[in-house]
């Protein structure tokens, strides 16, 4: 009786160990074909940006302004955003400026102030 329980432990050891390893078997081909996915994708990634871009706006100029050609070439929807956010940009800018040219003076007359005391 005590040999059955045995044989039958050992058995179950077995079984476990068989299923543990075909665990490990399916991860490791698992595993596998992400890598060798991950490898076609990268390829197919490098290939794609090897190639130039297509020539849709290629005969605009660049410049700093804003024309009215260039505006029309553009569209509707992006010239307006494009304008308005120059806009919100300058005037950001300037309250920027504005505020570190305070603090720059407000730390220039400080330091002034403790150079004469120290003297």
């Amino acid at each position: 009786l005590v040999a059955a329980i045995y044989a039958f432990l050992q058995f179950c050891n077995d079984v476990s160990s068989f299923f543990s390893e075909c665990k490990r078997d399916t991860r490791a081909e698992l595993i596998e074909d992400l890598q060798k996915e991950k490898k076609i994708l990268l390829a197919k990634l490098k290939r794609l940006l090897s190639q130039p871009l297509p020539p849709n706006n290629i005969e605009i100029k660049k410049t700093r302004y804003v024309t009215a050609e260039m505006a029309s070439k553009y569209g509707k929807f992006s010239t307006p955003k494009a304008i308005s956010s120059l806009a919100d940009n300058m005037k950001y800018e300037k309250l920027l400026k504005k505020k570190c040219r305070t603090v720059f003076v407000k730390h220039f007359k400080t330091s002034r102030k403790k150079k004469n005391k120290r003297k």
